[in-house]
């Protein structure tokens, strides 16, 4: 009887040190992501509330395949004497193909303490590459997506809207003529000339991002509308703001103008690339986006206009030599 207490207190003794250890486990959000799409990395490590036990962050690249786009704020918790410390990453690949993240090695005191998590994998796939059965052999191989089929357009199919198109013309005709007259005819009677003050091409970029949010488009799977109302207000905003022609340009040539802007910084630049970039994805490769892309691509279009916008009562040439100065 005494050698079976002596074990279970030894049991004991050995669940109390392993409870004092600190605990990491790393997970991802998704073990399968579009070439430079985004995944969340969660980080979870659990110590004792007594222990000294600081989370470190990590490097910029977990491989040479694999980077690290941004760190989010931790959230941390405590319960029955146990601090929770959860750190989530956003992390992305532009190399297709299956990569393995070695064991995580989390540093966690001044010191240099470390534990390691398990290692991971994320397979990236090219959204321009698809899979074909070989009859003869069976295997799935790689091949390119193949072209879009050439079907000829035929004007009869449009003569049985004609009476609906007519009647639209003519009503919006009526319309437009009857505002144009109301207020020529009312400015004319206060003896005033109506000017309107343009707006600027910020305020104006801004109410048409939040007008497109609120259309919900993503909720009905009407992802090449969302992205083409985001890219279009985008490429007005450019042109207006840096007297780019970012209407006419693919995404590469506007982000080589861009690079000539000195009041441009390359955080807002990169956003703007991200947004452009998973837009053509989407609208000319067919690529349906992961849920969280959508709302991160919104996020960046406003923070975009947002921090370029052009500051009041000063040009390009005054914030320039403002810079020169400082």
């Amino acid at each position: 009887m005494r050698q079976f207490f002596i074990l279970i207190l030894s049991l004991l003794s050995s669940l109390h040190i392993y409870a004092q250890e600190p605990r990491v486990t790393a997970e991802l959000d998704s073990m399968t992501i579009l070439m430079g799409g985004q995944v969340g990395l969660n980080i979870k490590l659990a110590f004792p509330e007594s222990a000294n036990v600081t989370l470190l962050p990590l490097a910029d690249t977990l491989t040479a395949e694999v980077e690290v786009v941004e760190a989010l704020k931790p959230d941390t918790s405590k319960s029955n004497g146990i601090v929770e410390i959860m750190q989530r990453y956003l992390l992305t690949s532009f190399d297709s193909g299956l990569h393995y993240i070695d064991p995580l090695e989390i540093a966690y005191t001044a010191e240099g303490d470390t534990i390691k998590t398990e290692a991971l994998a994320l397979n990236v796939v090219n959204p321009f590459q698809q899979l074909e059965i070989d009859e003869e052999s069976g295997v799935a191989r790689i091949t390119d997506i193949k072209n879009a089929i050439d079907a000829p357009f035929l004007l009869s199919e449009l003569l049985h809207y004609w009476p609906w198109a007519v009647g639209a013309i003519v009503v919006a005709a009526l319309i437009f003529v009857g505002i144009y007259l109301y207020h020529k005819y009312r400015n004319q009677k206060l003896g005033i000339v109506a000017s309107k003050p343009k707006e600027p091409c910020d305020v104006v970029a801004l109410r048409e991002l939040e007008k497109i949010r609120e259309e919900k488009l993503c909720q009905r799977n009407m992802f090449k509308e969302y992205y083409s109302g985001i890219t279009d207000t985008l490429r007005k905003y450019v042109a207006e703001r840096f007297k780019i022609s970012a209407l006419e340009s693919t995404t590469d040539e506007i982000i080589g103008a861009l690079e000539n802007v000195s009041t441009l910084d390359i955080n807002s630049r990169n956003k703007l690339a991200d947004v452009l970039q998973l837009a053509d994805f989407v609208k000319f490769a067919k690529v349906e986006p992961l849920p969280d892309e959508n709302d991160t691509s919104m996020k960046k279009a406003i923070e975009f206009v947002s921090e370029t916008a052009q500051i009041i009562g000063n040009d390009d040439e005054e914030i320039k030599a403002k810079e020169e100065i400082k």
